[in-house]
């Protein structure tokens, strides 16, 4: 077995090239745990090793708890099957622990402390049977608890290895906490011995053929705790040497064999990649900075053959999903289109949400009598395009210098500060009375200012605009520290 036959090995034993699993539980118990970092992500992880299968399938099975994403293994993020959760836990909670007990001791989390947090996030939840993270953190924070330098995220996982919590019924794209009992099904307790050959063994049936280092690197275990794992399963899986390394695989995994070219959009953080310290079998090495950055950011993958020859990005505009892609090196024509054909079927997965406008621009306009300077008439330049493009009430436009720019998602574009510099930068509006800019009151509306706010009247209107566009809200900045904060963790 060379290289290229250890990625297809790997692609056949993940799901991926021979899919032979029906159900989400089914792929999640296979895989033991499969990263979940990027939580819309991961739906399509599972969702791709299931062909046929919708985002709605998905999250019925985490709505029922039968999938279950919690912090495990190196650790972070994974979905696990509820029935695999507690032996899983049970095996790696001592080690994160350990890993994690310098910082918390600069935190100043004890073990009194995890163990009150415990109880209020506890009575929390079997009052609310659900809770989104934002608003555990807010509870704890009302019930004396601070979270200075993110010390509730701390709390949160401890909970997690605790056996209290774990994740409750997604909302939408925002996932929630719930009682650890309510989902998880009783299951009988393994032996530390047991548990690190089953651990083990379902890494090399599911991951195959991997080393030693890899098996480490995936499961968080000390390399003392790895090698015993690894002896414990020995008796059920066969090596091979290649390029003076052990690759190991189960006994039971059949040999994949030839297939036709094949092609695989797979999400950020996928096992494919990210669940082996040494990825060369998949991607070139003069490629690896390219999917994965300096600070360990595993970007969505374009995999031809087992091999990793692009990445890609899902954006949706105009209620439509596109896919960007960026190849590694020249593709044939067949085979970008086949690269075409994986992205429908993600498209598919991930159908784009059907927005019903409810008008909400006329919120931010003014009632009041606008003065003629903010029109557009006939004697302006730009009129007859002005007339051309300007159909809806209910969106904003943008004269950009040349053409007419329509924002179909009935949002107001980015207000710079460069409007007081030309009104060619001011959003346009179409009214009753006519085509005008948005005035420097509506600006500031948009911006998110109270309507009770008052401008100053000895300023100008351009420097009204250049301040518009230079300011920034306290909310607004609360909820991108919030966003931040969320893609932290």
């Amino acid at each position: 077995m060379n290289l290229s036959e250890t990625a297809q090995h790997r692609l056949a034993n993940q799901q991926v090239s021979q899919p032979e699993l029906s159900t989400p539980e089914e792929l999640a118990h296979w895989m033991g745990a499969m990263q979940a970092q990027d939580y819309e992500m991961a739906k399509w992880a599972l969702g791709v090793r299931l062909p046929g299968s919708t985002r709605k399938d998905i999250e019925k099975a985490i709505q029922a708890g039968q999938i279950i994403r919690t912090h495990l293994l190196r650790p972070t993020w994974h979905f696990v099957a509820a029935n695999n959760l507690r032996w899983i836990l049970e095996l790696s909670a001592p080690r994160i622990r350990v890993a994690a007990r310098s910082r918390q001791k600069q935190l100043g989390i004890t073990k009194e402390l995890i163990s009150k947090s415990n109880k209020v996030i506890e009575q929390a939840l079997a009052n609310n049977k659900a809770m989104m993270r934002k608003e555990l953190v807010e509870h704890l924070e009302d019930t004396g608890f601070k979270n200075e330098d993110n010390k509730a995220s701390h709390l949160l996982i401890n909970a997690e290895l605790d056996g209290v919590i774990c994740s409750g019924p997604s909302l939408g794209k925002d996932y929630t906490y719930a009682l650890f009992e309510d989902p998880v099904p009783p299951a009988q307790k393994l032996t530390k011995e047991e548990a690190l050959a089953k651990l083990a063994l379902t890494y090399f049936k599911s991951h195959g053929p991997a080393t030693l280092e890899d098996f480490t690197w995936w499961s968080g275990l000390t390399k003392t705790g790895a090698r015993k794992a690894l002896k414990l399963a020995e008796e059920k899986l066969i090596s091979d040497e290649i390029d003076s390394q052990t690759y190991w695989i189960s006994e039971e995994t059949k040999h994949p064999g030839f297939h036709e070219e094949s092609v695989y959009l797979l999400p950020a953080y996928d096992e494919y990649l990210i669940s082996y310290r040494d990825r060369n079998a998949a991607i070139r090495i003069e490629d690896q900075k390219r999917a994965i950055s300096n600070n360990g950011i595993f970007r969505p993958i374009i995999v031809l053959n087992g091999e990793v020859v692009g990445i890609w990005k899902r954006t949706e505009k105009k209620n439509a999903v596109y896919v960007e892609t960026k190849f590694f090196r020249d593709l044939s024509k067949e085979r970008i289109e086949q690269v075409e054909e994986a992205a429908k079927k993600f498209a598919d997965f991930f159908p784009p949400k059907k927005v019903k406008s409810n008008h909400p621009i006329q919120k931010f306009l003014e009632n009041s009598e606008i003065d003629e300077k903010f029109y557009y008439r006939q004697d302006k330049y730009m009129y007859p395009h002005l007339r051309k493009t300007m159909k809806s009430p209910d969106t904003l436009y943008q004269w950009r210098r040349q053409y007419v720019r329509e924002n179909k998602n009935n949002k107001c574009p980015t207000l710079t500060a460069n409007m007081g510099t030309g009104g060619h930068n001011v959003p346009l509006v179409v009214t009753e009375e006519g085509f005008r800019k948005l005035t420097p009151r509506e600006c500031f509306n948009f911006q998110g200012f109270p309507k009770s706010f008052e401008l100053p009247n000895e300023l100008a209107t351009s420097h009204l605009y250049k301040q518009a566009g230079n300011a920034v809200t306290v909310p607004m900045i609360k909820k991108l520290a919030q966003a931040v904060l969320k893609a932290i963790e």
